[in-house]
């Protein structure tokens, strides 16, 4: 092999070097980014077991640290080194071993590799879901608990409408969602009705940012119909059958939201054999009304990138 072969060979190597220590970061963010948002509110911390991360021997210096977890901070690497090691013996802290904190991005990749070949991710999440569980124990945050834990999808839709909320400049709307979620499990009867709030507030926003009159009947089914109008939405508008479809079930499921909240309103009452709306019950219609209002508000950024072209 020639020198300029080798030089070749070389650079080839240091390419995919960097694309896989890229991706080892980003795959490391999108953990604790996950991690975070199944944590959101709960106050739940946890650390896997120390690990060799460095060490010259020449010199004797090293460095040794682990995974960490906050839901403020998500995954960090938490490092001391023999100098720190020193100057807790010299004068030792009370409250324990000092430790220096580093998010990802921060941290020295052959760090970051060796504490994941040391299986410190799988140790670390075994720590949070243990942690999770005992606080389950505890009857009284049991339900949120368990609502915030086992909808993942709630979380993950919510995390997309806050984005395109705060996009279009509709903040309004954003602590309405999160109300809407707090209710799930506490109180479905309410959180469903919060959610068809959710779907006429976007659709007024709509309304009033195209510069359309509302409909004298501003209930769910009006203002929906109306707003999917205006965002060329309306199946009879449709030249596909499938999008004729699917936008017809898009009201459809509008009005069948505003026939729950009606049905279960608290104003109502209910028998001793009524049927009980259950968490299930609730986290479908609050998944619903955040898909569609996600949806239109989507397709309100899409016909003004439209207009601008």
């Amino acid at each position: 092999m020639s020198e300029h072969e080798a030089l070749e060979a070389l650079q080839r190597i240091a390419s995919e070097l960097s694309v896989s220590e890229s991706a080892l970061r980003q795959r490391l963010r999108q953990l604790s980014n996950s991690l975070a948002t199944i944590c959101q509110g709960i106050d739940v911390y946890g650390s896997s077991k120390d690990t060799n991360l460095w060490s010259c021997e020449p010199t004797g210096d090293f460095v040794f640290g682990h995974f960490s977890f906050s839901p403020e901070a998500g995954i960090t690497l938490s490092c001391r080194d023999n100098y720190d090691c020193i100057a807790d013996a010299e004068k030792p802290d009370p409250c324990g071993p000092t430790y220096s904190s580093k998010n990802i991005d921060a941290s020295p990749i052959e760090w970051l590799q060796r504490a994941v070949a040391a299986g410190q991710l799988g140790e670390l999440l075994q720590v949070i879901g243990a942690r999770l569980n005992a606080r389950l124990t505890d009857v009284s945050h049991a339900a949120d608990l368990a609502s915030r834990c086992l909808a993942n999808p709630t979380l993950a839709i919510g995390a997309t409408f806050s984005d395109v909320a705060q996009q279009i400049g509709y903040v309004s709307v954003v602590q309405d969602w999160k109300s809407a979620m707090d209710d799930i499990a506490t109180d479905p009867a309410s959180a469903i009705a919060r959610a068809c709030s959710l779907t006429e507030s976007v659709c007024k926003h709509l309304l009033d940012d195209l510069g359309i009159d509302r409909p004298n009947d501003q209930s769910i089914s009006p203002l929906f119909k109306t707003t999917a109008s205006a965002l060329d939405l309306d199946p009879a508008n449709q030249a596909e059958e499938e999008l004729r479809k699917l936008c017809g079930g898009l009201a459809s499921a509008v009005q069948n939201l505003g026939a729950l909240r009606t049905k279960f309103s608290l104003a109502h009452g209910q028998g001793p054999n009524d049927t009980r709306l259950t968490a299930a019950h609730a986290r479908l219609a609050v998944n619903a009304a955040g898909n569609i209002s996600t949806f239109l508000m989507e397709q309100w950024q899409l016909k003004k990138q439209l207009e601008t072209i």
